[in-house]
């Protein structure tokens, strides 16, 4: 498409005089205009005689409502047969109406005998929005006219009808007007209430902010509000019923007397365990949630846990049935029987201790060596644990040794469903598949990584999935090749779970992140942040609808992920994004990109504006302290300062290229450079002074108040210098530990391990040595409001701030980590379910 059309409609453009970026709409709609013209000039060229006046119009309108006819139900392809009188495709396809098929001819179809598909899934979805955007303008003009239009009758899902109608609000600006008339509207005529619901939808897509609006009395049942900054919104007596709220920004929103029918958040309510978890089951009936917990003391790589125990929960209610105390140290795995009448626990202190479900009584122990693992087989004939290290299967109707592959160390198993094999991950970073029936090791597969976490296989036996340091590798189960590596952890993966249905992979590291993957494109749905340390254990229900998280910080968590995924994505650079930076007092986030742009952003996701006028990759940016002006440096060797409102005030020429800056106060800032000079500069006069240093300087930054500046380098781990007085008070030159960030706080140097991405400090840097102190994750929030990096996705952590880019994209995902419902009210909201009732009493408890 873009190879046919680009080169007449920038040909249209500039002899039109018309500026601004070209988008996809602009594409879409000069493609459909020559593609009419040519269906229009075949009828005349072949002397078709047509009683169509304005072929063009028809081909527009034939297209608009078919178009718009699929996606109310759901079709990519039209099945139709002229033998079938009723049926609903007939007023576009049927062959013995000439007027019908003449237009029909006209339209970018494909067709096939009796099919009939739009040559790309795309050009239907443009030919929907555009007529949305009719019919909105009608609806906010003639109201009784255009009820029963397909905007008001049916709620948009189609990602890419989203797309389309984000553009056109960034086209026509008054598009955007008419979608807050019909939210508007619906307060007094519950009519428009389903095109209120996709008016807030496609404003919430467009990464709209609703900041202290008033939304009183709205009528927006079903309204897709995932993502949303809602922060004082008002929405008393609102009807939201069906309104989708998944990690959205709720912070001080009025819910008082709405209507909040199956409002759904995405997340129930979490168990408060009053110990780590090291271990959360489900029962195959979904009726129980076993949790093993203990408070593990570690030092030197050897821990001791306190006070072992399995917890029985029922899930529906979340009330403890019971506890079992019969182990003595670490129960690191837990299992229920195929028919719930059993359940089973493993140990460190080499037991396994087989209850029954029915009143919970201990009837047999299994002793041997140290437990780490336990499961059930398929059909649940055989019990399969990791004993010593070493893969044993016991009988589950006399918990009798069946057999031990003794010579191989693993750590991880599971059943194929046929149970001739068993998969293992090995400590050794391998793959060991054994056969079952002959007792024998099958196959072999050696992994490049530091560490094997864990192996799972898919329930359809296609793939398995390895966890390998801080990336997932994702086999071919058949061919036993590499399929493709996930890569969306800047910690190590502890865990790994296939849902049942085959439709997920979820994966949780060592930092209280969990990633859902869709296993079809292995492309990642979302990523939730589960709190702040070890994810030691996920399991899917049995239908596939809730994850079940068990975290080192005591928390059993709940997510649905039946729901839509989060559905805001920002078009970032064009090549990949090498830094951004975020001002708290405008907030207002910046990045550059190889691309040699500068962007800045809101913190609603709206792209403010696009800086040109570097001539080669943009190498750095930040922010004046006041957030008034964004200073770029580039590989060109020059520095820029821009106005936030995109002017670029001032160039600075300089004689080799800055890898970072950093502003001292409004007017003056320091620049680190490739030739290992800092050079200090002042907005009006340029340069004032610069020392000059061995090695490349790699990042420049100067404390809160301005006293202070340190600064790393190729050749310098940490140096921090007087500014006034030019005093080196920290000349750090151990380069076997490098870091890559920076950060003040009061008169600590706060740094980041480019490898691990650990948060540190130190006192006394006179004292230098190799142990530091940790710092809390509440502490680096606070501090780094700048960013941390893992190599490949750079993310903002601040109270108002939360972006993750990932190669040349810009995903916001404000909020998904974690619903905020912190100051809400909901006096007298009606038919809230207890579920939900319970989820925002302990929302509203864990931020006070």
């Amino acid at each position: 498409m873009i190879v046919t059309v680009l080169p007449k409609l920038v040909s249209k453009r500039t002899i039109a005089k018309i500026q601004g970026k070209l988008i996809s709409l602009d594409l879409y709609e000069e493609f459909v205009k020559q593609w009419f013209e040519k269906e229009e000039e075949k009828m005349f060229a072949n002397n078709v005689s047509t009683e169509v006046s304005d072929l063009q119009k028809e081909y527009e309108e034939y297209c608009l409502k078919l178009a718009t006819k699929m996606i109310d139900t759901a079709k990519t392809v039209v099945e139709y047969t002229s033998s079938d009188k009723q049926n609903q495709w007939k007023n576009f396809f049927d062959p013995n109406n000439a007027r019908t098929t003449t237009i029909r001819r006209g339209a970018p179809l494909n067709t096939s005998s009796k099919f009939y598909s739009f040559i790309h899934k795309s050009i239907q979805e443009y030919f929907v929005a555009k007529s949305g955007l009719r019919q909105v303008q009608q609806l906010t003009v003639k109201l009784d006219d255009s009820l029963n239009c397909s905007f008001n009758e049916h709620l948009i899902v189609d990602k890419g009808v989203f797309g389309f109608y984000c553009e056109t609000i960034q086209r026509y600006p008054e598009f955007k007007k008419q979608l807050y008339q019909l939210i508007e509207m619906s307060k007094t005529d519950k009519r428009v209430s389903t095109a209120a619901a996709n008016a807030f939808t496609i404003l919430n897509v467009a990464n709209e902010s609703f900041r202290n609006k008033d939304f009183r009395n709205v009528n927006i049942p079903g309204a897709n509000l995932s993502l949303a900054m809602l922060d004082g919104a008002d929405f008393t007596g609102a009807d939201l019923s069906n309104v989708d709220f998944q990690s959205a920004w709720l912070v001080n929103v009025k819910f008082n007397e709405a209507n909040m029918n199956n409002v759904q958040f995405g997340e129930m309510a979490n168990i408060l365990m009053d110990s780590q978890i090291i271990c959360a089951k489900y029962s195959k009936t979904q009726q129980f949630i076993g949790c093993s917990t203990g408070d593990m003391n570690i030092y030197d790589d050897n821990y001791t846990l306190n006070d072992p125990k399995v917890t029985i929960i029922d899930s529906a209610n979340k009330n403890i049935v019971t506890v079992l105390r019969d182990h003595k140290d670490d129960i690191l795995s837990l299992a229920f029987s195929n028919d719930d009448k059993y359940f089973v626990s493993c140990s460190q202190d080499a037991t396994i201790n087989i209850y029954t479900t029915c009143n919970w009584k201990l009837i047999h122990t299994i002793r041997h060596k140290s437990f780490t693992f336990i499961d059930y087989s398929m059909s649940g004939n055989n019990i399969i644990c990791i004993s010593g290290g070493h893969l044993c299967i016991y009988s589950s109707d006399n918990f009798s040794l069946i057999h031990q592959f003794s010579e191989y160390i693993v750590s991880s198993a599971q059943y194929y469903q046929d149970e001739q094999y068993i998969i293992c991950g090995g400590n050794n970073k391998t793959i060991y598949i054994f056969d079952v029936i002959q007792r024998k090791l099958h196959k072999k597969i050696k992994l490049e990584c530091s560490e094997l976490y864990s192996v799972v296989l898919s329930y359809d036996n296609k793939y398995f999935a390895c966890a390998c340091d801080q990336q997932i590798q994702i086999w071919d189960f058949a061919t036993y090749n590499l399929v493709t590596t996930l890569n969306n952890h800047s910690t190590d993966v502890f865990t790994l779970q296939f849902s049942i249905n085959n439709e997920y992979l979820v994966s949780g590291d060592q930092n209280g992140s969990i990633s859902l993957w869709d296993v079809k494109q292995f492309q990642l749905v979302k990523q939730i942040e589960a709190g702040n340390s070890v994810i030691s254990s996920l399991q899917f229900t049995m239908d596939g609808q809730t994850l079940m998280s068990g975290c080192y910080d005591n928390s059993v968590r709940f997510w649905e992920i039946d729901l839509q995924p989060p559905i805001k994505q920002l078009p970032g650079h064009r090549a990949e994004i090498l830094e951004i930076a975020y001002n708290s007092c405008k907030q207002l986030l910046a990045s550059c990109s190889v691309d040699g742009t500068a962007k800045i952003w809101d913190c609603a996701g709206s792209l403010l504006n696009t800086l040109y006028g570097h001539s080669d990759s943009v190498l750095s940016v930040c922010f004046s302290p006041d957030g008034e002006h964004l200073l770029t440096t580039s590989y060109d060797q020059t520095a820029r300062l821009w106005q936030v409102s995109g002017v670029c005030v001032k160039t600075y020429n300089l004689s080799s290229f800055a890898l970072t800056s950093s502003f001292k106060n409004n007017s003056e800032f320091a620049l680190g450079c490739f030739d290992g000079s800092v050079i200090f500069m002042n907005i009006n006069a340029g340069e004032t002074s610069r020392t000059q240093n061995d090695g490349r300087i790699e990042r420049v930054l100067f404390s809160s108040d301005g006293s202070l500046l340190a600064f790393t380098g190729q050749k310098i781990n940490l140096r921090v210098v007087n500014v006034e007085t030019g005093e080196i008070i920290v000349n750090e030159t151990n380069l076997k530990v490098k870091y890559s960030y920076l950060a003040f706080k009061d008169s600590f140097y706060i740094c980041s391990k480019r490898d691990t991405i650990n948060y540190k400090t130190a006192k006394k840097w006179e004292q230098f040595t190799d142990r530091f102190e940790n710092v809390s994750e509440a502490a680096c929030k606070e501090v780094f409001t700048q960013y941390v990096s893992d190599g490949k996705y750079v993310k903002i952590v601040d109270k108002v701030c939360i972006a993750m880019f990932s190669g040349s994209d810009m995903i916001w995902i404000k909020g998904q980590h974690s619903l905020n419902m912190s100051r809400c009210s909901i006096n007298g909201s009606k038919n809230l379910s207890e579920r939900n009732q319970l989820l925002i009493t302990q929302k509203m408890q864990e931020t006070e």
